[in-house]
């Protein structure tokens, strides 16, 4: 949502607006620059409060062509928009800034969303943050690796959602957390992150007789994506063509007042083929106006790669990074798209643990025991142990009423958008629709039978709804690491920082990369070259 810097002295001199940021001496706080946001700042005798915040459809104000002036603590107006915070049902920052003996003390708030989480860190002159992690990881003063999380990403592929990160010094403020820094503190272990309280996800209920289950629905999806459609706004709705991107684009269509934007990626092979068919059916049933991007022609980690040319590469980001962003860059309007996707929508609608037959759970169980850990042969065993030493004590965010794997999706994927000048909007994530859905008895759950008769009755046929088959990713990732991005990935293993570290055995690596990009059928899954690949390169980026 914005990214800043803040000095010790940030309260010694005046505040003022300058080039679209607030401004004070070297400090400054610079809102992300998006007609889906807005922006208040205050002051007082010894503290300034900045407010930044996503503009509530039918109740903020039109957008105004200069950049807010800094108003008084001691008004009607501060508390009023203090008391609106309170319950502000979309995404929100407020940042305080106040003195103590001379030290200056930050507050970060954080809001009920996962949405453009910032990144922080202690530069040896001030605190510094921003939505941009590569950016921010340019001001740390050690490059130092957390190992747990290094273990968890190598052998799991996976990035626990939490206020730590892969680097020690580099935190990422969660949904509903709190940061707190003092000036008087030069390092980075002084930033201190309190999570919010735990929230127990709703369970199943019974319906009322007579319940329409399916007009609820539209009616809490249509309120809830509605929130975000303020006038000024480029509206444009991701379309893969599967039930999430669906249901979003389809509810999106009813409560525009002209025609939206979709845009997909096509993926390659036959699964391709009928995904355009199920595309064009719903684009010309619902008129959308449509753009779509053939994925094979941007691979990822390919030798003309934005990633690999500019070193834009923090591990946990899309995968898919390359096609997303061209897509991205092709049919937006830069500082005015919002762009609707449907993540989250997977989550919705799984079973809860009393639903499982015995045979589910034991499997649910034998995964969460590790029996059937399958690791390549190039992770070190040091590495392993500490995976499966830490699952119990790594850090990880307490739950809240979004899914774990919705937030980070979410938060891992924001910068992506934001570097295009676009603003990302989750209406799955909301919490009244994840109430809803959660709450359902399970046979408006099992096999999403929801989404899938929504669609229906919006007058989508089989093709759409039961598709006998659904579009796939991974011969797309297999095709690009056998054909197009070997070159580079053989490049960066070859002085392999990872392998210095005794993580991992570089040379056995490129022995069995060689035989996969020969075709060998490998029991090392393609994710697991990609994620080695993914963290050397980032580490080489840094600069560790």
């Amino acid at each position: 949502m914005l990214k800043f810097y803040l000095s010790e002295d940030a309260l010694k001199e005046s505040w003022k607006v300058e080039n679209y940021r607030w401004k004070s001496s070297q400090s400054f706080i610079e809102p992300f620059n998006h007609v889906a946001l807005e922006y208040f700042a205050f002051k007082g005798n010894s503290e300034m409060i900045f407010i930044v915040r996503e503009r509530l459809n039918g109740y903020s104000e039109q957008i105004k062509l200069s950049f807010p002036e800094i108003g008084d603590i001691n008004t009607k107006y501060f508390s009023d928009i203090m008391l609106e915070m309170k319950e502000w049902p979309l995404h929100f920052m407020i940042i305080s800034l106040s003195t103590t003996s001379n030290n200056l003390k930050v507050s970060i708030k954080n809001g009920r969303w996962a949405t453009a989480p910032i990144f922080l860190t202690v530069s040896k002159q001030g605190l510094v943050g921003g939505w941009d992690p590569i950016i921010v990881c340019k001001s740390m003063q050690s490059k130092k690796i957390d190992k747990e999380r290094l273990a968890h990403f190598l052998t799991a592929f996976e990035t626990p959602y939490s206020a730590k990160t892969i680097f020690s010094d580099m935190y990422m403020l969660t949904e509903g957390a709190v940061a707190n820094w003092e000036s008087k503190n030069k390092e980075s272990t002084s930033i201190k992150i309190d999570y919010p309280k735990e929230i127990k996800p709703p369970n199943k209920k019974e319906l009322k007789p007579n319940v329409d289950v399916l007009s609820m629905f539209e009616k809490i999806m249509s309120q809830s994506a509605n929130r975000w459609l303020t006038p000024e706004a480029h509206v444009v709705s991701e379309l893969s063509s599967g039930l999430d991107s669906g249901v979003v684009s389809a509810v999106c269509s009813t409560i525009s007042n002209k025609s939206i934007n979709t845009c997909g990626i096509l993926v390659p092979g036959k699964e391709g083929v009928i995904q355009q068919e199920r595309r064009a059916e719903m684009i010309e049933k619902f008129g959308y106006t449509d753009y779509e991007i053939i994925a094979e022609n941007y691979p990822p980690l390919d030798a003309d790669s934005i990633r690999v040319k500019k070193e834009l590469i923090m591990p946990w980001e899309e995968c898919y990074y390359e096609v997303t962003d061209k897509l991205l860059q092709e049919c937006i309007q830069p500082g005015r798209t919002i762009m609707y996707t449907g993540v989250g929508g997977d989550e919705l609608f799984f079973p809860h643990w009393d639903e499982l037959d015995l045979m589910e759970k034991e499997d649910i169980l034998r995964e969460v025991s590790f029996e059937d850990l399958k690791v390549p042969a190039f992770i070190n065993k040091e590495v392993i142990d500490i995976y499966l030493s830490s699952q119990k004590s790594i850090d990880r965010a307490p739950r809240s009423l979004i899914p774990t794997s919705s937030k980070e999706a979410v938060a891992y994927g924001a910068a992506l958008y934001l570097r295009r000048g676009v603003w990302p909007v989750d209406p799955f994530c909301s919490k009244e629709i994840i109430w809803f859905c959660r709450s359902l008895p399970e046979n408006w759950r099992k096999n999403r039978i929801l989404e899938r008769k929504f669609l229906a009755k919006k007058g989508c046929s089989e093709k759409v709804t039961f598709p006998k088959i659904t579009e796939s990713f991974t011969p797309f990732m297999e095709y690009s690491l056998r054909k197009k991005s070997d070159s580079i990935i053989r490049k960066a293993m070859q002085n392999s920082i990872l392998n210095r570290w005794g993580s991992i055995n570089s040379e056995l690596f490129l022995q069995l990369y060689k035989e996969y990009c020969e075709g060998e059928e490998m029991k090392e899954s393609t994710v697991f070259f990609y994620s080695t690949a993914i963290m050397e390169m980032t580490l080489q980026c840094a600069e560790v």
